[in-house]
């Protein structure tokens, strides 16, 4: 619609927040879903990863969690909301790799090193805590 909700930010026909609290990506999904009915971003353009990404570094987050993820198959990235294949994405060179440091799985989605660019890595869902973005109708 038109018009967003108080303090939210109208782009295209989606409204969004940024999250400053840090939480893994199961606790900022479940974040968003309490603010009016959201979700993490889903972008689904370079136009919207370029939106999102500035009102990031608007905040001066280095890094925010959005929608997409492989937990149900490994290596089939998808949207949350709708559990589509994601048509537009925005990889990091050799990502998304499923690998850390630590050896965990990688199955999350995040905009990453966001003051140099605007490239998305794969996160462990549970032990990478950064803000977040939500969006909603």
């Amino acid at each position: 619609g038109a018009h967003c909700p108080t303090g939210w930010t109208l782009h295209e026909n989606s409204c969004y927040i940024y999250i400053s609290d840090s939480y893994n990506w199961h606790d900022a999904q479940a974040n968003c879903a309490m603010w009016e009915a959201g979700r993490l971003v889903e972008i689904h353009s370079a136009a919207e990863n370029v939106f999102v990404t500035n009102m990031a570094r608007a905040n001066s987050a280095d890094a925010v969690w959005i929608g997409l993820n492989d937990i149900a198959q490994e290596g089939k990235w998808v949207w949350d909301s709708s559990q589509q294949p994601a048509q537009f994405t925005n990889w990091g060179h050799g990502q998304p790799d499923n690998h850390n440091f630590q050896h965990e799985p990688e199955d999350c989605a995040v905009i990453w090193h966001l003051s140099a660019e605007r490239k998305w890595n794969d996160g462990n869902c549970d032990s990478v805590k950064t803000p977040s973005i939500c969006e909603t109708e």
